[in-house]
């Protein structure tokens, strides 16, 4: 990612092992607040199996319980070892939508697309952060992005997975 920034003039990034970490990351989610989790439970109460179909109301009820839970980000204790809290760390946008439903008389399945959009570089945020500003690399990062002789360019780091959702009538 150090020569992406060296060498495209910002132009965006993505890569297959960033969507894998990416999938790793919401898949091992176990909380009570992760957004698949938080899916799964209107899902269950708002499908209608003898018409196959979403309760249309439901929908805002998604987007509510999706607001009220934590969005993939990479600042778990293992992210600070494996590169991504570095990389990655905390995100910039998420979207996230069923991009498909398909629904039996007795189940249904749905793909959950995330795309996910953080900023590679550091703003005065990062660098106030008692966490990053104790790090002489991270001082030197973020003057190398903002000095013109240098010619580092932040960019984005596009992300996107798909997560498959299961649920079963009356469970």
């Amino acid at each position: 990612m150090f020569t992406h920034m060296q060498n495209t003039n910002g132009q965006n990034f993505s890569n297959a092992t960033l969507n894998s970490a990416l999938n790793n990351n919401i898949t091992s989610d176990n909380s009570p607040n992760s957004t698949v989790k938080r899916i799964k439970e209107v899902l269950d109460k708002n499908i209608d199996y003898d018409k196959k179909n979403l309760l249309s109301d439901s929908v805002p009820q998604i987007t509510l319980n999706i607001k009220g839970g934590i969005l993939p980000k990479f600042t778990r204790v293992q992210d600070n070892f494996n590169g991504l809290g570095l990389a990655v760390h905390d995100t910039y946008s998420t979207e996230i939508y069923i991009k498909e439903l398909d629904i039996t008389q007795n189940e249904y399945r749905a793909l959950i697309r995330y795309k996910v959009q953080d900023h590679f570089g550091l703003d005065q945020g990062d660098i106030k952060n008692w966490k990053f500003s104790q790090f002489y690399f991270l001082k030197t990062w973020f003057v190398l992005l903002r000095s013109q002789s240098y010619g580092f360019n932040p960019f984005f780091t596009n992300m996107e997975t798909d997560v498959i959702n299961k649920g079963k009538k009356n469970a």
